[in-house]
């Protein structure tokens, strides 16, 4: 600031003057400025106090940073204003340039992303399913949808409503709504998508059919009934718990007669598991390796699963109601058809169950089954070959009167020998398991 003829901070469309004025004997700051308002200029008038001109300069000047203050403000306001626009006008020409992954590109895109989780081959293959499912619709819809930021709230429940009216299952609705919502999250960054239209879609309330366990005398029936690799396959998800795929796609390099185990990685989960081989699996198993012909176990039923039809399930549901079994859940009012109460998941479920009632340790169960569970994982993480032996020896036969098949009993010698062995191995970690497993070998009889 200047003084005595004047002085002035400039900025655009606006100037303040200061100037140093005497009157009576006593100096004063008058500064200039436009009202904002109505476009004139007005002076203030501020007392600096002093007589003296050198002190009333350095007193003006200390009057006048305030305004200095508010031109700087406002020279940056200005600025950021401009920063603003031009960010803005940034991002529209970014967007006109690049606008995201198509559609049609997402799941290649999804498949190769980094941040995406580890998956299980069976699960991912549905995931496949429901995309694709998905990127159908979107390309038939009026208007179509090509990329995936075009997928806003409106679209997302237009997609909601063409499941409902396809009668789709309350848990298939949400399956979709899950998978898509996951997409979207991923893709987030190379879509540039603004939200996820999937987060805030309500799931739908379930009202699910539940596979029930076969009774041993059901178990009797439909296993005696079958026959070459269908004997087998049922065998092996009453006696392992495996789920079906697993079942129909075990290789004979996966499967270990000598040590009487099958090393598996689960398709759904990919998590490695090992199970002992029942005696009446391992008769059934040395059976087919008589006749041997490729690298799967069951090649037929294995052909036929890997195609990605319904083609095995349906024989499975025909066997179970040749054997009298009504694989149908109950009707209800609420549901549009009658869901599957009976089928080959079943036999997962008799497996737990069975297992159950000879006393099996839980723990033991879900490590054979492959529980996902990490602190369940933590649990049985040191359980130990012996105790699972003994979980699957446990479970009755349902071959009928076929001995020669069986496992003949320890003799007293062999039995003290696992004991000795049992003990050896027990720690503070699987003691509740070893426990178990010395009392089973200590009962069992010639």
């Amino acid at each position: 600031m200047k003084t005595g003829n004047g002085s002035e901070s400039k900025k655009a469309g606006r100037k303040r003057t200061g100037s140093l004025v005497e009157k009576r004997g006593s100096f004063y700051l008058v500064v200039s400025e436009r009202d904002p308002l109505t476009g004139k200029r007005k002076r203030i008038w501020l007392a600096t106090g002093e007589t003296n001109k050198r002190k009333a300069q350095a007193k003006a000047k200390e009057l006048f940073e305030p305004f200095a203050a508010r031109d700087t403000a406002d020279r940056l306001a200005h600025l950021a204003g401009q920063l603003d626009a031009a960010q803005a006008q940034a991002a529209a020409l970014e967007d006109a340039a690049d606008t995201g992954l198509r559609i049609a590109d997402a799941w290649i895109e999804y498949l190769n992303a980094k941040n995406r989780p580890d998956t299980g081959a069976a699960t991912l293959h549905q995931y496949e399913l429901q995309f694709a499912a998905f990127e159908d619709w979107a390309s038939k819809r009026k208007p179509p949808l090509s990329l995936m930021r075009e997928v806003g709230d409106k679209e997302a429940a237009d997609f909601v409503s063409h499941l409902e009216r396809a009668k789709r299952t309350p848990n298939t609705i949400n399956k979709y709504l899950n998978l898509l919502q996951l997409v979207w999250r991923v893709l987030a960054k190379p879509a540039r998508l603004p939200v996820n239209p999937w987060g805030d879609i309500r799931r739908k309330k379930l009202d699910p059919v539940a596979r029930r366990e076969l009774t041993l005398a059901e178990l009797k029936t439909v296993c005696g009934a079958a026959t070459g690799e269908l004997a087998t396959l049922l065998a092996l998800g009453l006696f392992t718990g495996m789920r079906l795929g697993d079942c129909c796609t075990l290789r004979w390099g996966e499967t270990d007669l000598t040590r009487g185990v099958i090393l598996k990685d689960t398709r759904k989960t990919g998590k490695a598991v090992q199970i002992p081989i029942h005696a009446e699996l391992r008769a059934l198993l040395k059976q087919a390796e008589g006749d041997r012909a490729g690298e799967y176990v069951l090649p037929e039923y294995a052909a036929a699963y890997l195609k990605r039809n319904s083609t095995v399930t349906a024989r499975i549901q025909k066997h179970f109601t040749d054997c009298g079994i009504v694989t149908a859940a109950p009707e209800r009012k609420q549901r549009t058809r009658r869901g599957v109460e009976v089928g080959f998941h079943s036999l997962r479920h008799s497996f737990v169950s069975l297992c159950a009632n000879a006393g099996v340790p839980l723990a033991a169960v879900q490590s054979i089954v492959g529980h996902t569970s990490p602190a369940m994982t933590r649990h049985y993480v040191h359980l130990g070959i012996e105790a699972a032996q003994g979980a699957i020896a446990a479970l009755p036969s349902v071959s009928g009167d076929a001995p020669d098949k069986l496992k003949a009993a320890p003799s007293p010698a062999d039995a003290l020998a696992k004991i000795e062995k049992l003990a050896r191995g027990m720690t503070g970690d699987n003691w509740q398991t070893v426990r178990a497993a010395i009392i089973e070998a200590a009962s069992a009889k010639e």
